[in-house]
């Protein structure tokens, strides 16, 4: 198959689930979103929690429809109408509550009010958790890079920013000929094809989210939410690919 053509059917079945996930997360009430602190997201929970429990979901999922437009993604984004009401109230609720008021945004531009973490334990504590879901390839600096095989035919690259202040992660997905042989992981990405770079982050509907800690217990928990990400996010894959080459 042609990589150009792999490639669109990959972004495609990516946002599709994208989409999906979103209605999870929202409707499981945030397990992943609601348990980090980031400018952002926290903002955009603390609006889409104030409507009606009826009705988070759908403004969730007509969020996340929205960021796919900006993108262009190739997956089906059309607004219903009642998605449309709802994002003319979430706006009101913006004006009416701008971002620059809110508790978070505050704490991130008084660079006094979170904790700065020693890299050495935030690379500790995610490499502890992370372990058990893939393998690490490189821990040398202040990124951790890690590695999953998938069905043969696919590789993620994992790739963990455990710079002060937070953790921020990253996917890369390449695609493995199948008549290729790898003899270590520098063989392997030198013969991968690579097609996309994403994140968990912009499958919901955000740009690229860097994690803060408020108290010590935060590096902890976002650790294991990564890794719980992490998880979640392979073992759908399989089924996102299914049947694609």
């Amino acid at each position: 198959m042609e990589l150009e053509n792999l490639k669109n059917k990959l972004i495609l079945r990516l946002d599709e689930w994208g989409l999906n996930d979103a209605y999870r997360e929202a409707n499981e009430g945030f397990p992943f979103l609601g348990k980090i602190n980031n400018i952002n997201v926290s903002y955009t929970l603390q609006l889409v929690e104030s409507f009606p429990k009826e009705e988070q979901v759908k403004v969730f999922v007509a969020l996340t429809k929205i960021a796919y437009q900006k993108r262009r993604s190739p997956a089906r984004t059309e607004l219903t109408s009642e998605e449309k009401y709802l994002l003319d109230v979430y706006q009101q609720k913006q004006n009416l509550f701008p971002i620059y008021d809110s508790y978070i945004y505050n704490i991130v531009h008084n660079k006094n009010s979170f904790l700065r973490i020693p890299v050495k334990k935030l690379k500790s504590l995610i490499i502890q958790e992370l372990n058990a879901v893939m393998e690490c390839q490189d821990k040398s600096g202040s990124y951790l890079t890690y590695i999953k095989v998938i069905d043969n035919n696919w590789s993620i690259s994992t790739l963990v920013s455990v710079e002060k202040p937070g953790y921020s992660f990253s996917y890369t997905i390449g695609f493995l000929p199948s008549d290729e042989i790898f003899s270590n992981y520098e063989d392997l990405v030198k013969k991968r094809f690579y097609l996309i770079s994403t994140s968990i982050f912009i499958i919901l509907g955000f740009s690229g989210a860097g994690m803060i800690f408020l108290k010590e217990e935060d590096s902890i928990t976002t650790a294991k939410i990564i890794a719980k990400a992490c998880s979640h996010f392979f073992n759908a894959f399989s089924g996102i690919v299914v049947s694609i080459i």
